[in-house]
């Protein structure tokens, strides 16, 4: 696998470097400077990965991912930065991960065992880029970009527009429409049980009958989902029950 490292820090390079190094050894890294640097190494040869840093000197990491999102065939890019007020930002670049500045080894771990991940099930013709689903969401609550990991989703509640993203001992306020959430988890996980509910499968607790033949879901975190009637057989056959 071939990275490309675009910071204009050369001790933050070296750290990345060093940690990638210790990741997988067989990594083949180079490294550039500005926007002019990385887009000579671009366009002579391919990456799978593009690590790139948001503030370059008197340049814009924005700028770049936007010109490689436009090259055939373009690197995953994977954000490294300081900076945590352009993550929403970074994944409208199709970012596939956004690291913060110092590196932790287990996140960077983490966001490599994912895009190895997803260029394996490319290679088997399993699963195309669009069919892949993120591990993380950004979502700009109380002022703050959170990072919230899918798995941490209980369920997603409709809002007059907006949506509750539930998590265990945890609820965001997020922007976007519910029709918005269920296209960007993985359908695999979750299930419309409602039109107003998006619950993840794998955190229902128990079910009980509701009235007009309708169900009630108790989720993990105390949670409680509603099942309509369109969707009871749907929910009973993703359950095996």
């Amino acid at each position: 696998m071939k990275i490309l490292i675009v910071d204009d820090e050369p001790l933050a390079r070296a750290e990345l470097r060093y940690l990638l190094e210790v990741y997988d050894q067989e990594l083949e890294i180079e490294e550039a400077d500005g926007i002019a640097s990385s887009l000579a190494l671009l366009v002579q040869q391919g990456y799978d990965v593009l690590f790139l840093d948001i503030h370059l000197t008197d340049e814009s990491g924005m700028a770049l991912a936007e010109m490689v999102n436009k090259m055939p065939n373009p690197p995953v890019i994977i954000f490294a930065t300081a900076y945590d007020q352009y993550a929403l930002p970074a994944f409208e670049q199709n970012a596939r991960d956004y690291l913060l500045k110092p590196y932790e080894f287990e996140r960077l771990a983490q966001a490599m065992d994912k895009v190895k991940g997803e260029s394996e099930l490319r290679g088997t013709g399993q699963a195309s880029p669009e069919q892949l689903y993120a591990t993380s969401h950004p979502i700009e609550d109380d002022g703050r970009i959170h990072m919230v990991a899918t798995d941490h989703i209980l369920m997603v509640e409709a809002q007059q527009g907006k949506s509750l993203v539930l998590t265990k001992g945890r609820r965001y306020e997020s922007s976007d429409p519910l029709l918005v959430w269920e296209e960007r988890l993985d359908p695999n996980a979750f299930m419309r049980t409602h039109r107003a509910y998006l619950v993840q499968l794998e955190k229902i607790e128990t079910i009980e009958p509701w009235f007009n033949q309708t169900l009630q879901l108790h989720l993990k975190g105390g949670y409680k989902a509603p099942v309509s009637r369109n969707h009871v057989k749907s929910l009973k056959q993703r359950l095996g029950i």
